[in-house]
């Protein structure tokens, strides 16, 4: 008796495995890069290959930005960043770089936007695994829309105070 409920079960476990669908095979690499666009580039101040600036990757959609990525490292001057094609085809997307360059003061930084025009870049087939290469960017010279912040020593330790 128990040798036959043993073989039934046995059989019953097989066909259940049998109908089992099998695990979908892994995806190919280059089927990811299709969907992923690479930024890359050097930041100089003042002809020095500089890394202590601080990038952000954002869009603009309809007069609304939104930053998407926060503050990727920079090593020794160079960076490279990569995000989903799809975050920038329908807006213009946008670098925002925090920086010291050419600034005395510790409490200080200037933050620049640096627009990226890649709409024409994305609808080439060509370029599907390539990655867009923004050069040599030198953040001694003024950018259009540069913003200087500075954080007043009596104000931080204002706040400290009372936190």
């Amino acid at each position: 008796m128990r040798l036959a409920i043993s073989i039934v079960l046995f059989i019953i476990f097989k066909t259940l495995q049998c109908n089992r669908p099998l695990p979908a095979p892994p995806l190919p690499p280059h089927y990811f890069l299709k969907h992923l666009l690479a930024f890359s580039g050097v930041f100089f101040c003042n002809g020095v290959m500089y890394h202590k600036a601080k990038l952000s990757f954002g869009r603009k959609f309809f007069g609304f930005s939104k930053i998407l990525i926060q503050e990727t490292p920079i090593t020794k001057g160079q960076f490279s960043m990569t995000v989903q094609r799809s975050q920038c085809r329908m807006s213009s997307c946008f670098l925002q770089v925090r920086h010291q360059c050419k600034i005395s003061k510790p409490e200080c930084f200037a933050i620049v936007y640096i627009s990226l025009n890649i709409n024409k870049y994305l609808r080439n087939k060509k370029n599907i695994y390539k990655s867009y290469n923004l050069g040599v960017q030198d953040l001694a010279r003024h950018y259009k829309g540069q913003r200087l912040f500075c954080f007043n020593k009596t104000t931080l330790s204002f706040k400290r105070k009372f936190e």
